[in-house]
């Protein structure tokens, strides 16, 4: 996927900054759609997953998050928080604009009410933004999946990984994006090479 692209593409969109956040920290769609203003501290740059929103035969579920790996807290990125701040001006104008109709839940992400969005909401403003833009069809899930590959690719720690991911184990990491690790065995491989023949 065309990331640098993609980023153009959601330039002033409504939900930018949620695809922003899934494509840089690598959340699941319902964690981010879970995000309230009290999981996210701007000036500390930190943000809480605390809670998931999805679908279920009874309809959409919100759930507190139920093990310690998917309970964290993550740093924010300076343009995540620019994009975080952009993103609560646009929601108090929508506040305005609804009137006694606004419901406060307090959640980032929102209908033009207030209320939570779709489960389905993300993918479908993906689908429209990828035409848009004239790139590849990809999954919302697809985000996650390049964020992951982006940390790995980009030499961030194999136990940083899962724990920025929600991952209870570093094998499953590894093992989901096992299609990574070869050019970084190639790199250890002339690394340890050189410092053998006293390069290093």
């Amino acid at each position: 996927m065309q990331a640098r692209q993609l980023l153009a593409a959601i330039k002033g969109e409504a939900l930018e900054a949620l695809h922003q956040v899934v494509l840089t920290l690598g959340l699941r769609k319902g964690e981010a759609l879970g995000l309230k203003w009290m999981d996210v501290d701007l000036d500390k740059g930190s943000l809480a997953i605390r809670r998931t929103i999805g679908r279920a035969s009874s309809g959409i579920v919100v759930q507190e998050a139920k093990t310690a790996s998917g309970r964290r807290t993550l740093a924010l990125t300076p343009s995540l928080a620019t994009a975080l701040r952009v993103q609560r001006k646009r929601q108090l104008a929508q506040r305005l604009l609804a009137g006694p109709a606004w419901q406060d839940t307090g959640y980032i992400f929102t209908t033009s009410i207030g209320t939570h969005l779709d489960p389905s909401v993300p993918g479908q403003d993906l689908d429209r933004l990828l035409a848009k833009a004239g790139l590849q069809h990809v999954l919302f899930h697809d985000l996650r999946h390049s964020a992951a590959t982006f940390m790995l690719i980009q030499g961030v720690h194999p136990k940083v990984v899962p724990d920025m991911l929600g991952h209870a184990k570093v094998g499953l990491t590894l093992d989901v994006y096992s299609h990574v690790l070869p050019s970084h065995q190639a790199d250890a491989a002339i690394k340890i090479e050189a410092l053998l023949a006293g390069e290093g």
